[in-house]
């Protein structure tokens, strides 16, 4: 059975995508404008997945 319940570790590891997420986020912002479209599918994505090289192309193409 499922848990609606999270576990330390699973917050943890919750708040670094998040703090990942937020830092891509601020680093578009500050390229392209506070009110650019920040972030695709695919960055959150690559962000969650952890693929730093997917990351970097992504980043190349949104021209950070």
């Amino acid at each position: 059975m499922a848990s609606n319940v999270l576990t330390n570790a699973q917050l943890l590891e919750s708040a670094d995508v998040i703090a990942r997420l937020r830092e891509f986020a601020v680093r578009i912002g500050e390229r392209h404008g506070q009110d650019a479209q920040v972030l695709t599918a695919g960055m959150v994505q690559a962000v969650l997945d952890d693929e730093p090289e997917k990351l970097a192309d992504l980043e190349t193409a949104a021209g950070l």
